[in-house]
Protein backbone atom coordinates (compact mmCIF):
# COMPACT_ATOMS: atom_id res chain seq x y z
CA UNK A 1 0.00 0.00 0.00
CA UNK A 2 1.44 3.36 -1.04
CA UNK A 3 0.63 6.12 1.41
CA UNK A 4 -0.02 9.39 -0.38
CA UNK A 5 2.75 11.85 0.32
CA UNK A 6 5.23 9.16 1.34
CA UNK A 7 8.29 8.29 -0.70
CA UNK A 8 8.81 4.63 -1.57
CA UNK A 9 12.49 5.02 -2.54
CA UNK A 10 14.89 7.33 -4.31
CA UNK A 11 17.63 6.91 -6.89
CA UNK A 12 20.48 9.31 -7.61
CA UNK A 13 20.61 10.59 -11.20
CA UNK A 14 24.29 11.24 -11.90
CA UNK A 15 23.54 13.10 -15.13
CA UNK A 16 21.28 15.62 -13.39
CA UNK A 17 23.14 15.49 -10.04
CA UNK A 18 19.94 14.99 -8.03
CA UNK A 19 17.83 12.44 -6.20
CA UNK A 20 14.61 11.34 -7.94
CA UNK A 21 11.67 9.51 -6.39
CA UNK A 22 10.99 5.96 -7.56
CA UNK A 23 7.39 4.90 -8.12
CA UNK A 24 6.28 2.02 -5.90
CA UNK A 25 6.08 -1.39 -7.58
CA UNK A 26 2.70 -2.44 -8.94
CA UNK A 27 0.38 -4.15 -6.51
CA UNK A 28 0.89 -7.90 -6.38
CA UNK A 29 -0.60 -10.60 -4.22
CA UNK A 30 0.79 -10.19 -0.72
CA UNK A 31 3.37 -7.57 -1.76
CA UNK A 32 4.20 -4.93 0.80
CA UNK A 33 6.25 -2.35 -1.14
CA UNK A 34 8.06 -1.36 2.06
CA UNK A 35 9.35 -4.92 2.68
CA UNK A 36 12.42 -4.41 0.49
CA UNK A 37 15.38 -6.62 1.39
CA UNK A 38 18.45 -4.81 2.66
CA UNK A 39 20.34 -5.24 -0.60
CA UNK A 40 19.39 -4.10 -4.07
CA UNK A 41 21.33 -5.55 -7.00
CA UNK A 42 22.32 -3.50 -10.01
CA UNK A 43 22.26 -5.28 -13.37
CA UNK A 44 24.07 -2.74 -15.54
CA UNK A 45 24.13 -5.06 -18.55
CA UNK A 46 20.33 -4.80 -18.70
CA UNK A 47 20.01 -1.28 -17.23
CA UNK A 48 17.91 -2.37 -14.25
CA UNK A 49 17.88 -2.81 -10.48
CA UNK A 50 16.78 -6.12 -8.96
CA UNK A 51 14.74 -5.72 -5.80
CA UNK A 52 13.64 -8.56 -3.48
CA UNK A 53 10.50 -8.13 -1.35
CA UNK A 54 10.33 -10.24 1.79
CA UNK A 55 6.56 -9.96 2.28
CA UNK A 56 5.85 -12.39 -0.56
CA UNK A 57 9.38 -13.57 -1.53
CA UNK A 58 9.12 -11.92 -4.94
CA UNK A 59 11.87 -10.48 -7.12
CA UNK A 60 11.12 -7.41 -9.22
CA UNK A 61 13.26 -5.39 -11.61
CA UNK A 62 13.08 -1.63 -11.95
CA UNK A 63 14.26 0.15 -15.09
CA UNK A 64 15.25 3.76 -14.30
CA UNK A 65 15.29 4.76 -17.98
CA UNK A 66 11.51 4.39 -18.33
CA UNK A 67 10.36 4.05 -14.70
CA UNK A 68 8.85 0.59 -15.21
CA UNK A 69 8.66 -2.39 -12.85
CA UNK A 70 8.57 -6.05 -13.86
CA UNK A 71 8.01 -9.10 -11.67
CA UNK A 72 10.83 -11.61 -12.18
CA UNK A 73 10.18 -14.22 -9.50
CA UNK A 74 6.86 -15.63 -8.44
CA UNK A 75 5.97 -18.98 -6.92
CA UNK A 76 9.57 -20.16 -7.21
CA UNK A 77 9.89 -19.37 -10.94
CA UNK A 78 12.44 -16.85 -12.16
CA UNK A 79 11.67 -14.71 -15.22
CA UNK A 80 14.74 -12.88 -16.50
Amino acid sequence: MHIKGSIFAEVFDIDLNRWDELPPPPAASGLDPYSVSQRVLFDSSRSRMLVHFTSNASLHSFRPDDGSWEQNLAAGLIYL
